[in-house]
Order: structure tokens, then sequence, then C-alpha cells
């Protein structure tokens, strides 16, 4: 019985053991094409922060070039800022307490019933709905709104109870439905 236990015992023993003293390879450092790989669908990574940066610049050139009224430009919040031109395309970011949450950008698509926009990364978390669900231009005499297609019944209700968007404090989002940039 001792026998047959440590045959059976041997046996897997043998197995580990020499599974263990194969050569391995040594691991290796990351070189510079695993790591874009890695960055290339990361928002947050330097070189989509860089890249931000510079459409950030290209839309508020393009924004400057445009007639007065033009619904191009900057659309700043508490915590959502979005950058948006024809050509340029858009910005989008969160920033939260601990810094930049997410962060995207991509075409802007405009079509009669408002933008639609195609982000170019792979979002962290879920866009908000100004970018996930496309947007309407609002014209409220000198101010252009941005609501998200998905949140123009509350916009309506808001205006409807009263709610007088002309004169609202725009930087405080707080007030303002879901999705709803101003300029």
């Amino acid at each position: 019985m001792r026998t047959s236990t440590l045959r059976l015992l041997a046996l897997p023993l043998f197995v580990i053991l020499s599974a263990c003293a194969t050569d391995r390879p040594e691991p290796r450092e990351p070189v510079a094409a695993d790591i874009a790989v890695v960055h290339a669908h990361d928002p947050l990574c330097p070189e989509a922060a860089s890249e931000a940066g510079e459409r950030k610049a290209a839309i508020l050139r393009e924004a400057d070039s445009l007639p007065d009224g033009h619904w191009a430009g900057a659309y700043p919040g508490v915590h959502v800022r979005l950058w948006v031109a024809p050509n340029a395309g858009f910005v989008y970011e969160f920033e939260g307490c601990l810094g930049t949450g997410d962060r995207n950008y991509g075409r802007v698509i405009e079509a009669e019933d408002g933008l639609t926009f195609e982000p170019e990364l792979e979002p962290r978390d879920r866009l908000p709905p100004l970018v996930a669900d496309g947007a309407r231009v609002i014209r409220w005499g000198e101010r252009r709104i941005l609501v998200a297609r998905s949140q123009m019944l509350y916009f309506c209700y808001a205006v409807n109870q009263g709610s007088h968007w002309g004169n609202v404090n725009w930087n405080d989002w707080s007030i303002e439905p879901e999705g709803v940039g101003v300029r």
C-alpha cells in the first residue's frame, strides 16, 4: 500500500519539479509599441491630454473666425466642459475633485436636427447625454444653448414652468437639466 501511494505522489512531484527547472525567458521591459497600444484607448494618458489641448486650441481659433452668433466655441460648466467647432470637432472633459476624470474628442456632424458627436476614444465611464445623444442648438437672444436631444423635453418643461433661461447663471450646472451647455 505504501509503495503505491509513493508512486502516485512521485509522478505529480516529478512533473512539477521538471516544469520549474525548464528555462523561461526573462521578463522584458515594455517597449514603446506596447505602451502605445495601451495608451491608444486611454483618454487620460499624456498623449490624449496633449491631443485634446491641440484640438481645443484649434476649436477656439475656428470659433473666433466664424460670424457672431455661431454655435462654435467653449461651453463651460462646473464639472463638464465642451469645446465644439464644425471642422475642428469637439473635446469633452470631466473635471472632478481629483483632476480630469474623463476626456474624449472627435468629429462633429451638423445636421438639420442638431449636432452629432463621434468620439474617437473609448469612454472611461458613460458619456454625458450632450455628447452621447447629440445636441440641439437653441438660440436664446445672444446666447447659444446646447441641449442634449434626450433632455429637450426637460428643457421645455423648465421654460414653461417659468425658468427664465436667458438670465440663469450658466456656470452653475446644478440648476440646469442634465445635458445642457451654454456659451
